[in-house]
């Protein structure tokens, strides 16, 4: 079973590879019919062997928030993210 994992993987590697070296072209229906089928197989197969997903670390809603906001529940904590710069014209 390990070898199947490792063969899946690998072929999914190799796709990974395709895809993004395809210059901004999407692949074909048959490939992603392919990488699909290949990925789920992969995932039974590893179930198979045992692993589990790590659960997700459970946060509480004030936890976000006072992480979001700050303690004081204010947005003064929250940073804006900077605008992309265009690269030319009037600002």
């Amino acid at each position: 079973m390990v070898e199947i994992a490792v063969a899946l993987k690998m072929r999914l590697i190799v796709f990974d590879i395709l895809f993004t070296e395809s210059e901004g072209e999407p692949p074909n229906a048959h490939d992603s019919e392919r990488y699909l089928a290949w990925a789920n197989s992969l995932s039974r197969v590893l179930v198979k062997l045992g692993l589990k997903a790590s659960p997700k670390p459970k946060q509480s809603l004030a936890d976000y928030m006072s992480r979001a906001y700050g303690s004081n529940g204010s947005t003064a904590a929250v940073q804006p993210r900077p605008r992309p710069h265009s690269g030319g014209g009037k600002e």
